[in-house]
């Protein structure tokens, strides 16, 4: 009878310290694009609109790119909006369109 109390004493003891210092998961995951450089493997390719310009790294993040290039680099903004220009519900246009703004930064003496 002792020992049995002793052993269920213990099991109660140890459930409730499991349960309480228990691991938490801490880990969070997250898809979102990262503030990261992304080599160009391609999927950059004339994304800065200029011609002959070969993109070496980009940034890309939540509508901010930077595209950077041996002469320079170039920041491009997105930003998607409402089309104005659609007026009925069943018309050709599309719901939403994408405004981009492009600042290019050119290097002085850059090896070319």
């Amino acid at each position: 009878m002792k020992s049995s109390m002793r052993l269920l004493s213990v099991l109660i003891f140890s459930t409730i310290v499991t349960l309480t210092f228990g691991q938490k998961s801490n880990w969070s995951t997250s898809f979102a694009n990262q503030k990261v450089f992304i080599e160009n493997k391609g999927q950059f390719d004339g994304r800065n609109w200029q011609k002959n310009s070969k993109i070496e790294y980009a940034i890309d993040y939540n509508g901010f790119n930077a595209f950077f290039t041996p002469n320079g680099l170039t920041y491009r903004f997105d930003k998607i909006i409402k089309n104005p220009d659609k007026k009925l519900e069943h018309s050709h246009e599309p719901k939403r369109i994408n405004i981009s703004e492009l600042v290019n930064i050119n290097w002085l003496n850059s090896n070319e």
